[in-house]
Formats: C-alpha cells, structure tokens, sequence
C-alpha cells in the first residue's frame, strides 16, 4: 500500500508542463481570522466537500498537495481519496475525492494528489486543524491509509466563529 510522503498547504503552485516539476509558492501555516466582513445570509455551495448549503463559508483560495510512496504491488491498482479538515477537538469533516489509477509504469514512485481550496468552514475552534488527504484500495472496507498537514487558526479580539450570518472573514497568513 503507498506510503504518505508529505502533505503541504499553499497559495499559489506552478507546474512545469515538460518536467512536471511543481513550484509551491505562499505555504500557508497560520491563518488569524479577522472581524466579518460580508454579513447576510449563507447558502454556500459545495467546496472540496467541507462547505455546504448553510454552512458559513470563509474566502479562502489555497491547495492542499499530498505525495504518496508507491509500492510495486500499488501500480495499476485503483484507489479511492478523501480529503478531511479535523478540528483541535477531532470533529472529521471529510468530502470524497475521484478514484484514481496508479501508473502501471514502474519508474513512478511518487504519486500527487492535489486539492484545491476554494473556501473552508467557519472554524469555530482555535489550535491546529489538521488537513488531512487518505487513500485505500477502491471499494475496501480497510482503514485508510492518511496523511496531514497543521494549520494553526487563530481568532482576533473582533471574530465570532458561532455567527453564522457571515460568509466571509477577513484572513491573513503567516509561519
């Protein structure tokens, strides 16, 4: 079974089309939420599973890149991902990715799995989230294979994380 590698949260990426070399730019550590800034109801679509009809919606434009290990016995196999926010207090907040295949070609051992962050939940909780990516074998009951990344959130003086009339806060970044 692959192997978690790392995982890493950024703002922006670049990907060389003929190396496919990845450039990550902006890694995003912290986020402090501000005071509100967009008042009114919320209906927020889908994002990356996380966010939902109903549930406030913070601004938020980021990827989340997980690498795994392959195996010899992983290549040509179809998995099955899920991306999860999990709180400081364990609440799981999964969404279902598409299956993938694993190159059948055997000089690949690294395999990426990209998520792209259109916007996170209203965090209620202050501490480290952890973004989470998970594979497992396609249509197994086994346990899935994980793999995160820390985010700290912090609130400022003026953030009410219960306030669910909000859909943006103001963000800011940094290490």
């Amino acid at each position: 079974m692959a192997r978690p590698a790392y995982t890493i949260c950024a703002k922006l990426k670049s990907e060389d089309r003929e190396t496919n070399e990845l450039s990550l730019i902006g890694v995003v550590e912290r986020i402090v939420l501000g005071h509100l800034v967009k008042p009114g109801p919320v209906s927020s679509p889908p994002v990356a599973g996380i966010t939902g009809p109903g549930r406030p919606l913070i601004a938020f434009d980021a990827f989340v890149l997980s690498v795994w290990l392959l195996e010899q016995s992983d290549h040509g196999e179809t998995f099955e991902t899920q991306f999860s926010m999990v709180s400081p207090s364990g609440t799981d907040i999964p969404s279902e990715l598409p299956t993938f295949t694993m190159s059948k070609n055997n000089d690949l051992v690294l395999h990426r799995v990209m998520v792209r962050l259109d916007g996170l939940p209203a965090f209620d909780e202050q501490g480290v989230w952890w973004m989470e990516t998970r594979i497992r074998r396609a249509g197994s009951e086994s346990e899935w294979a994980r793999q995160g990344f820390p985010l700290i959130v912090q609130f400022s003086e003026d953030y009410r994380p219960n306030q669910s009339e909000s859909a943006e806060a103001g963000l800011s970044s940094g290490s």
